[in-house]
């Protein structure tokens, strides 16, 4: 695809319709765009929440609202604050979901409801390490 604009960002989400979602970095202002206004994506609005470190952003099919994993850690301390922030994709505005502690949320995952695709331990076996996966420099679009 390329840029999104101009922005800085380190998170990503898509709606069923092809809308895209990202959180300027630090600033935490919520952008959208499509596959074909990437270049120049629109400002939602602020989320009232400047970001540090390690985030997330995910669409909930099940409710059309977004759900950032959100930490900030300005002075890279031991100690962070982290919650599950529910996002209005209309308006940008936030309300806490769910407090972390001192633990970054690096990704979210929304099971499809609809679709009863809920936890199954055949399917998704729960593992206690997380593999490294070395992406290229650059991608092949």
């Amino acid at each position: 695809m390329g840029n999104i604009g101009a922005l800085n960002t380190n998170t990503l989400a898509c709606d069923g319709s092809g809308n895209f979602y990202c959180l300027e970095y630090p600033t935490g202002a919520l952008y959208t765009f499509t596959a074909e206004t990437y270049a120049a994506p629109t400002m939602v609005g602020e989320t009232g929440r400047e970001m540090y470190g390690i985030q997330s952003l995910e669409w909930n099919c099940n409710d059309g609202q977004l759900y950032w994993g959100w930490s900030n850690n300005p002075n890279n301390n031991w100690w962070i604050t982290s919650y599950v922030l529910q996002v209005d994709p209309n308006t940008g505005a936030t309300q806490e979901f769910g407090y972390l502690f001192s633990d970054p949320m690096p990704a979210l995952f929304i099971f499809d409801l609809k679709r009863n695709d809920r936890w199954d331990s055949s399917r998704y076996p729960a593992v206690d390490t997380a593999a490294q996966i070395d992406m290229p420099a650059t991608l092949p679009f």
